[in-house]
């Protein structure tokens, strides 16, 4: 189960940090408001993948 939550989190991490610019364009046209978010998503989603090792630790 810890290698399905960890694989599962880096997958999906990996899928943010690469596809940021596309998903945060979604949601506003501002180039200011875009750079911000983008960086802004990159950041919280580089150690996501710890998540899947604390979802196994917790239950």
């Amino acid at each position: 189960m810890l290698f399905v939550t960890v694989a599962f989190s880096v997958m999906y991490s990996a899928a943010v940090v690469i596809f940021a610019r596309p998903l945060v364009s979604l949601f506003s046209d501002n180039e200011k408001v875009t750079e911000i978010a983008v960086s802004t998503c990159i950041v919280f989603h580089l150690f996501f993948g710890l998540f899947g090792v604390q979802s196994f630790a917790t239950d």
